[in-house]
């Protein structure tokens, strides 16, 4: 194929690299659950995850598009009264839990090595409060990163790609002659930006949310994270799993954004009572029942429950009958 004499720029999160809990603030759930035994007082993971946020507004109003990671451990340690040892600790540990939780998108990815082995230079350009050092090493974990690639963060250059103003220095150094096309998920940052720079956008929305991950997304307080882990282990199914038609496509949404929360949720319930009840041996009878009983098996060391989970090869006569209404088991038997 013909060399593309082009400089194509990528947002990085949501765009190459996805998380698997949405929205990304949820994210703050896991940390303040992880960080609760060293958290002052109650500070309960919702709290914390509260307080957060608020300490990235409050850093955001005093230092603008430069606001760093660092910044906002600063506001939020006079909000929890942590020690400088303390907060560089709660920093850190964010930073890890980001790294965990990150995945490649496979469509981006994939897109991105045909421009390169087309002859495009690629450069990175994200809206974000980390250093540049730490969001490089993500990418070369990933296999996204390559030498010569040029990275462009918001908070290093004091602009954002929301007013157009980050990809001035994109332009500058980057656009040498060449056409300069931006990659991106958001249609405010990444196309109106982009357009108001003067270079072509490409909008790119596979890893944005669908309908029924934004409705899982929406309880994300009310589950202390829970529902947006659910969201973000939807989108990474839906992203992992190819449809070809329309129906496929449907069909793959379904069960990953709707029936997988659902069944997880019920057996989550299940489980929490055999716990309750403390029962030695739970089982899932056939044939429905064969399909719960991987979320029974993964689930129960996360309940924290001990007891045994089986299957039952149980005939619907035999359960009938088992039911004592007498009309159920002459209807029933009736069948054979």
């Amino acid at each position: 194929s013909p060399k593309i004499e082009h400089t194509c720029s990528f947002d990085i999160f949501d765009t190459l690299l996805a998380r698997t809990i949405t929205p990304p603030a949820a994210v703050f759930y896991q940390v303040g659950r992880r960080a609760s035994a060293s958290l002052p007082g109650n500070c309960s993971p919702s709290q914390f995850a509260h307080l957060r946020i608020q300490a990235e507004k409050q850093a955001t109003v005093w230092k603008g598009p430069s606001t760093t990671l660092k910044d906002i451990y600063s506001e939020l340690q006079g909000s929890l009264q942590l020690s400088d040892s303390q907060t560089s600790s709660l920093r850190n540990l964010e930073i890890r839990v980001e790294e965990e939780v990150l995945y490649p998108v496979p469509v981006t990815t994939r897109e991105i090595e045909r421009y390169r082995k087309n002859g495009a230079s690629i450069v990175f350009t994200s809206d974000m409060y980390l250093p540049s050092d730490v969001i490089r090493n993500w990418l070369k974990k990933h296999d996204i990163w390559r030498p010569g690639d040029r990275l462009f963060v918001s908070c290093e250059y004091g602009m954002t790609k929301h007013d157009g103003r980050l990809f001035r220095p994109v332009k500058r150094e980057c656009e040498d002659g060449k056409t300069l096309v931006h990659f991106g998920n958001s249609a405010d940052a990444d196309v109106e930006g982009a357009e108001a720079a003067g270079i072509t956008p490409r909008h790119v929305t596979k890893a944005n949310p669908n309908r029924y991950e934004q409705i899982l997304e929406g309880f994300a307080e009310e589950t202390i994270g829970v529902s947006a882990e659910l969201a973000g282990v939807s989108r990474y199914a839906r992203l992992h799993t190819s449809a070809e038609s329309r129906h496929e496509k449907a069909l793959r949404d379904v069960a990953a954004g709707v029936m997988a929360p659902l069944l997880v949720g019920f057996v989550t319930w299940l489980l929490r009572c055999s716990r309750e009840q403390d029962l030695d041996r739970l089982y899932f009878t056939s044939r429905d029942g064969y399909h719960l009983l991987p979320f029974a098996r993964g689930l129960r060391s996360v309940v924290g429950v001990n007891c045994d989970v089986e299957y039952l090869h149980l005939s619907r006569a035999a359960l009938a009958a088992a039911s004592m209404d007498p009309e159920k088991v002459e209807s029933s038997w009736s069948n054979y």
